[in-house]
């Protein structure tokens, strides 16, 4: 348990990430208005362009339960629960394996550090735990340990209520049924008796699951949400682009998919086309999208462990015949008790000191406009306001008065008000038309936008301006 002790202090210290997601403060605003009001969101409250439209919320147990770790313990609560839904997660690969520890240990370290930058306060990590669980789940049906495939349903009932992330699911549960078809044509040493009859059984339960995901407050619109793509945010927003492994906290992804080559390289097992079909069709999700690089890491790290471990067996048994191994002595032991115990203290108190420097307020104005919203409180603007899209978030939940133009939720807001929001940000032709058509009296945006300097040209006027954002209204 000493590895697994300490391989799950390192996995938490890396995915303890300060609380600056934009999509966090929505989140949070969410499930404080749903506590306030003892109902589930399903319209819009929180914006003048899309007030009172109706809004799938897939994310409602979780808004709750994020709003309820601030309201309880603050941002340092909240990123620790974060952080242990990530630590769990990790922990269900690293004992799904009986390879040796410094193995797992160093896999699973990897692996944790490849999805750091996008392990954030946001429901979407539930989504990644529970594929988690899919995963295992279906591994242990392969290995003929029979889990009860009720189990199945339940799962997309509870996943259907935390994120919309639920479709990862089926396309998991999509690529074992395709893999095990594939492997029943073309895999003459495939078990055909027992895996037709899986076969069956899989796509049955996963036919009911289908409609098991209605059972939630939106019914039939809950299938809406993960289709709904929208041209322009897959352009602009960050996390729906591809990885640029440039930066290098991209490349431990990288390095993932490398050592998933090199263990397939070494593997002399025959492998199934379950795991290469759900190998490389979420590894290529990853390179399509980055925030799906959790997913493609869920599925390659497990693979990457079995492979290793068979290379590193082949290698032990040759070394073994050589030579004998003799015991440690008591001495030994007590001594590597003593710094098992040391270095289990200092993870601990390193884990402390990173919760408390991540949630810095000095971390949280570097990035949003906090004393922008100062002023505004203090001055009260009237009239509405055009806000950057990274700050909508934050907005709306630090200043509820002042319903927000954009934010987050692109499912919400569409093809259409985005492109305006870009129009106006981009300062073209047609912004001062579309700040016209919508009453815009104030601007609160990042100073580095064309657009304030093509309305500083015409009747606007810089009220406040810091290195983080500006304030510009009307002149009066």
């Amino acid at each position: 348990m000493l590895f697994a002790s300490i391989t799950a202090l390192l996995v938490f210290i890396v995915l303890l990430n300060p609380p600056i997601d934009p999509d966090m403060w929505w989140h949070l605003k969410s499930g404080q208005a749903m506590w306030q009001q003892k109902t589930i969101l399903t319209h819009d409250q929180f914006s003048f362009t899309r007030f009172n439209h109706p809004w799938v919320n897939a994310f409602w147990i979780t808004d709750l339960f994020l709003f309820f770790c601030v309201r309880i313990g603050g941002f340092p609560l909240l990123l620790v629960a974060i952080a242990l839904i990530g630590t769990t997660t990790f922990l269900t690969l690293f004992f799904r394996s009986n390879g040796p520890f410094f193995i797992r240990s160093f896999v699973i370290l990897l692996a944790a550090i490849s999805v750091s930058p996008g392990w954030t306060a946001r429901p979407q990590v539930f989504s990644f735990f529970l594929f988690a669980i899919l995963n295992l789940w279906m591994e242990k049906r392969k290995q003929n340990r029979k889990p009860p495939l009720y189990f199945l349903p339940i799962l997309f009932i509870v996943w259907a209520n935390l994120h919309g992330g639920f479709i990862w699911g089926f396309l998991l549960l999509l690529s074992t049924i395709a893999g095990i078809v594939i492997d029943l044509l073309f895999n003459k040493n495939f078990d055909q008796s027992n895996s037709l009859f899986e076969l069956k059984q899989l796509t049955i339960w996963a036919g009911i699951s289908l409609f098991a995901v209605l059972i939630n407050p939106n019914g039939l619109a809950i299938w809406r949400l993960p289709f709904y793509t929208i041209d322009i945010s897959i352009r602009i927003i960050q996390e729906w682009l591809s990885p640029n492994f440039h930066n290098l906290e991209m490349q431990p992804f990288l390095w993932i998919v490398f050592l998933f080559i090199i263990g397939y390289s070494l593997s002399e097992n025959k492998h199934s086309f379950v795991d290469l079909l759900k190998s490389l069709g979420f590894t290529y999700m990853a390179f399509i999208a980055q925030r799906n690089i959790p997913l493609s890491v869920i599925v390659l790290t497990p693979i990457i462990i079995d492979n290793f471990t068979e290379f590193y067996s082949k290698l032990s048994i040759k070394n073994n015949n050589s030579r004998g191994v003799n015991p440690p002595s008591s001495q030994k032991v007590r001594g590597a008790g003593i710094i098992n115990l040391t270095l289990i203290t200092l993870l601990l108190i390193a884990a402390s000191a990173r919760v408390y420097l991540q949630t810095s307020k000095t971390l949280i104005e570097r990035v949003y406009p906090v004393k922008a919203v100062q002023w505004i409180r203090a001055n009260r603007p009237d009239g509405n306001m055009f806000n950057a899209y990274n700050w909508g978030g934050y907005l709306l939940f630090n200043l509820p008065d002042y319903p927000v133009f954009i934010d987050g939720r692109a499912d919400l807001y569409g093809e259409d008000i985005i492109k305006e929001w870009w129009s106006v940000i981009e300062g073209k032709d047609k912004a001062d038309t579309i700040l016209d058509s919508y009453n815009i009296e104030f601007l609160l945006i990042e100073p580095g936008w064309p657009i304030v300097d093509v309305l500083q040209a015409k009747n606007w006027v810089v009220s406040y301006q810091d290195d983080v954002s500006v304030i510009l209204t009307r002149e009066k």
